[in-house]
């Protein structure tokens, strides 16, 4: 059996009350494990005056053997602190896949970006919490997709090698 490469996947959003919270996630992600990577993945960007890269980042989760592929989300909201909404999708991976993510992180922009926008819409228009889960199955099924075609042309690449015309 093939193992997954995608341990999870957590939307945070940064509630002006309760600070960074997990509102959506896919995957056995305990509560105590979904509010560490919440935190941590909001609270690695205080001191930047509200600015949020605009790739994706990779941060590690070392106490749970996992590291993050990271989309921070921003929104204009009129009725938050600051006229804006703050938000991070995590992308969950094992810390020994991580080259995996590294060596093909381009490719995954887009699809993040893609989800990004359509977070930002949902936050605006005060969505549903069940579409922001089929979002995240979109991405999921999207980055999962990447990974087997990526796995594929590496397997093809090394039998070319293996036997050589």
């Amino acid at each position: 059996m093939e193992a997954k490469l995608i341990k999870g996947i957590l939307y945070t959003e940064l509630d002006d009350e309760v600070g960074p919270n997990p509102f959506v996630w896919l995957g056995d992600i305990p509560l105590s494990n979904r509010l560490h990577i919440s935190v941590k993945t909001i609270t690695v960007l205080s001191g930047e005056s509200g600015l949020i890269p605009e790739s994706l980042v990779i941060l590690p989760f070392p106490s749970l053997n996992l590291k993050g592929l990271i989309k921070y989300v921003l929104w204009n909201d009129e009725a938050r602190r600051g006229g804006i909404g703050q938000g991070a999708i995590t992308l969950l991976f094992k810390e020994s896949d991580d080259v995996i993510y590294y060596k093909y992180l381009n490719y995954f922009n887009a699809p993040f970006e893609k989800v990004a926008e359509e977070i930002a819409h949902l936050e605006k228009s005060k969505a549903p919490r069940e579409n922001y889960i089929d979002l995240l199955n979109e991405l999921s099924l999207t980055i999962d997709q990447f990974l087997n075609e990526f796995k594929n042309n590496e397997i093809s690449e090394e039998n070319a090698k293996a036997f050589p015309d």
